[in-house]
């Protein structure tokens, strides 16, 4: 996967030099990244709601699917495949990822369940899934 055109996070703690972060953003450029300054916490964040919870909730959307006879599956469109593209990562990796960040979570999944109040049932089973997951 090329780093062009691809954010590069750069995340400094007090210990971390002047010198080392020149150095990281060199880097980043010259692979064409763009480098973004940010903490640890808000990195994990800004990934808890932009990678992680879709991650979720593309699983279970996945797993509704895996015991439907293969006459439903015949039916499956673009958009669904799409939606659940990346339920196929690996298990053990997500595992870890919901884990280590088990409290981020809980903020990103609260504003999901209240935004799929108004969504049609998909939304609102997925979203309960992804409640069960994160507690």
């Amino acid at each position: 996967m090329s780093s062009v055109g691809r954010a590069w996070v750069l995340t400094p703690n007090a210990t971390t030099s002047r010198d080392a972060i020149r150095d990281a953003r060199w880097l980043a450029e010259q692979c064409g990244a763009l480098p973004l300054v940010m903490s640890a916490a808000e990195h994990d964040r800004a990934v808890a709601v932009t990678s992680h919870l879709r991650q979720i909730v593309a699983s279970a959307l996945a797993a509704q699917l895996r015991d439907m006879p293969d006459s439903t599956l015949q039916l499956v469109g673009q958009s669904l495949r799409d939606m659940t593209r990346i339920a196929a990562a690996e298990p053990a990796l997500w595992g870890d990822i919901a884990t280590s960040n088990r409290v981020r979570w809980r903020t990103p999944s609260t504003t999901s369940r209240a935004s799929c109040k108004t969504c049609p049932s998909p939304c609102s089973l997925a979203t309960r899934h992804v409640k069960l997951s994160l507690i």
